[in-house]
């Protein structure tokens, strides 16, 4: 892109998968409708800067600030407190699961939020399997700074695909952390 001083792109609906890319615009992306991500691989052609643009929102994996010494975690940071509200909050599949029929799945990830003004944790969209009909939410409570396990559980009735969401929302200046992962079903 060439040093414009509007978008580097414009985003209506849909996804778009950039590559080894600069973009040099003063704002390089404008996302207007919900769910759209512009996912950028090598964001400014530098080798592991991965950046998701949403809708009034980015994530982006890091490793500067994790529970664990392994691996990256992921930031998520709304842009907009007015449009990421609990009715549309920045959300990531976090883990797609497969799971048996009644028998209690427990998702567990550690979860940090750079303000305890950022409502931070996980969801299940509900109707996805049996057994659970309405969304199914569980949020950290730990204070600003601090890592905090994040569980939640359900029961579905029958056999099938889950998809776990890291979710936040309130503020248009701070961060949710997300890593360490488990899921076990018993």
């Amino acid at each position: 892109m060439n040093n414009n001083t509007g978008n580097g792109f414009f985003l209506f609906a849909g996804e778009i998968y950039l590559r080894n890319c600069t973009i040099n615009e003063g704002n390089e992306c404008a996302i207007y409708s919900g769910n759209s991500k512009i996912y950028s691989f090598n964001h400014d052609n530098t080798s592991n800067n991965h950046i998701i643009f949403l809708s009034n929102g980015r994530i982006v994996p890091q490793i500067s600030i994790r529970y664990s010494n392994s691996g990256y975690a992921w930031s998520m940071s709304p842009t907009s407190s007015t449009f990421r509200n609990s009715t549309y909050p920045l959300d990531l599949a976090i883990a797609k699961i497969a799971v048996s029929a009644n028998s209690v799945v427990t998702v567990k990830a550690w979860m940090r939020r750079s303000d305890a003004l950022l409502t931070t944790g996980l969801r299940i969209k509900a109707d996805q399997i049996a057994g659970v009909s309405n969304d199914i939410t569980s949020y950290m409570s730990a204070a600003a700074d601090t890592w905090e396990q994040v569980t939640l559980s359900f029961k579905p009735t029958e056999v099938g695909v889950v998809e776990i969401l890291a979710e936040c929302y309130g503020g248009s200046t701070y961060t949710a952390y997300i890593d360490d992962l488990s899921v076990t079903q018993v």
